[in-house]
C-alpha cells in the first residue's frame, strides 16, 4: 500500500483507516464492557471502573473524529486552519493520551485473574 502523498490523502486515509475504523471497534467494545458489567459488575467493581473509564474516553475519541472531520479537515485543506483551531486539536489529542493511560491504568488493575478473565471473555 503506498503512503499518501497530498494532504487530501492524507485526510481520507485517516479518515477510512483510523475514524471510521475506532469508531465501529469503539461501539464493539462499548457493547462488550456494558454486558461484563450488567452481569459482573456487582461482583467486580474493577470491570465497573475500566468500563467507566473507557466510556470516557470513547467518547471523546468520537466526539474528537467527528470535529476533525467536520472543522478541523476542511480548514486545513482550504488553508485556513487558524493557529488557535491547530492548537486546539493538539489539547485534544494530548486530553486524549490523559485519558488512554487512565483505561490503560484500569485494565492494568485488574489484576484479579478471574476478573480479568471475565473481560476476555467477552472480547
Amino acid at each position: 500500500m503506498s503512503r499518501p502523498s497530498s494532504p487530501a490523502e492524507v485526510v481520507r486515509h485517516v479518515v477510512l483507516q483510523h475514524h471510521d475504523f475506532a469508531t465501529a471497534m469503539i461501539t464493539v467494545l462499548r457493547q462488550k464492557l456494558r454486558a461484563v458489567v450488567a452481569s459482573e459488575g456487582a461482583r467486580t467493581p474493577s470491570v465497573v471502573e475500566l468500563s467507566a473509564a473507557f466510556d470516557a474516553l470513547a467518547l471523546e475519541l468520537i466526539a474528537h473524529a467527528h470535529a476533525e472531520q467536520t472543522d478541523v479537515f476542511p480548514a486545513l485543506l482550504a488553508g485556513t486552519l487558524s493557529t488557535d483551531a491547530a492548537r486546539a486539536a493538539a489539547a485534544v489529542h494530548a486530553r486524549l493520551e490523559l485519558l488512554l493511560r487512565l483505561v490503560d491504568a484500569h485494565a492494568a488493575a485488574l489484576h484479579d485473574v478471574a476478573a480479568l478473565q471475565i473481560v476476555l471473555r467477552a472480547l
